[in-house]
């Protein structure tokens, strides 16, 4: 039996970038929203359907995934933001965490799919009201290239600890790298199809425009970094200023650039490796005049993109800062 634990649309709680100083962002920190309500549904009581286009259509109970190998994975999670107001960079719903759960892909290969299939539709559990328009389920896409690969997810572990109905769980779909929108929670079915979903998470909310003026769905993450330390009205002594931050995207981080005049100019920050699908960390030192500092990143991927200053939802997001005279 499902009850519901809140209703309504789009309940979401940020959190501060500056907050996240750890590698493994702690459970409490990471952002929750939910654009249906939050539904419980206990490990008894979860079942999750295969169906379409599969020689063996499959019902899987909680109990069932102990039959596949699990496997943890360290991987940022990144908002893309309301998807009434598309675009608008959203530094403070990201974090990184550890998730653990089976591959999707073990699911697949088990229920037989059939090779001509080119996307795997998901739904959730829940349902509701969304800008006026009334859903039956919550319910997402991802291309079955993508859903083949080792690093997604059918995970119910986050950091150690059994998923909350508040994480999506008991259950839910996780695929690194792409924004936290295709990471169905509360999943309860999967169905093979040789075309898109045509629900309106996929056809009318989570779509940007290009350029060009061709749509194209909100899936891969683009390069991306805020800055931790210092934040936003810091106060600091001229001279040395250490400054911190985390970068990510779907591809490795290749290179962070800082700048403390509001992107005039711009110097290389040391990064760290990439552990899994996790956000890299980046360190610079400068050295500050006294007056106002307006400090910003930007990331570079290993595919050559680089981080924008504005027009999308990856936009580098500055800092507001003030050094003063060192005192005597």
């Amino acid at each position: 039996m499902t009850t519901m634990l809140e209703t309504g649309t789009y309940r979401s709680v940020p959190r501060k970038i500056s907050q996240l100083t750890s590698f493994v962002t702690s459970e409490p920190d990471l952002f929750v929203l939910a654009h249906l309500g939050i539904p419980a549904i206990s490990r008894d009581d979860w079942t999750l359907s295969v169906t379409g286009m599969v020689s063996s259509p499959l019902t899987l109970r909680f109990e069932d995934l102990a039959r596949f190998q699990d496997h943890a994975l360290t991987s940022f999670h990144k908002c893309a933001g309301n998807p009434m107001k598309p675009g608008e960079p959203t530094p403070d719903r990201v974090g990184n965490v550890v998730w653990r759960g089976i591959r999707l892909r073990d699911v697949l290969v088990r229920s037989g799919y059939d090779p001509q299939a080119t996307h795997v539709w998901a739904d959730g559990s829940d349902g509701g009201s969304f800008a006026g328009v009334l859903i039956a389920k919550y319910q997402k896409d991802i291309p079955i290239e993508k859903a083949l690969r080792d690093e997604v997810l059918l995970a119910f572990e986050i950091n150690g600890e059994p998923l909350s109905a508040y994480r999506g769980g008991p259950v839910r779909l996780i695929v690194p790298g792409w924004y936290g929108t295709n990471s169905v929670k509360w999943i309860s079915a999967l169905h093979l199809a040789a075309r898109r979903a045509g629900g309106p998470f996929t056809t009318t909310w989570y779509n940007d425009t290009d350029a060009a003026g061709v749509r194209h769905p909100v899936w891969s993450v683009a390069p991306d970094s805020a800055i931790v330390t210092p934040e936003t009205g810091a106060m600091l002594d001229a001279g040395r200023v250490e400054i911190t931050g985390w970068s990510w995207g779907e591809h490795d981080i290749a290179r962070v650039d800082v700048s403390i005049d509001g992107g005039e100019t711009w110097s290389g920050a040391d990064l760290s490796p990439r552990i899994g699908k996790s956000w890299q960390g980046f360190t610079a030192i400068r050295h500050a005049a006294a007056g106002a500092l307006r400090i910003v990143s930007r990331a570079t991927d290993v595919e050559g993109r680089t981080q924008p200053m504005s027009g999308a939802r990856n936009a580098s997001v500055v800092v507001e800062a003030f050094s003063r005279a060192g005192r005597r």
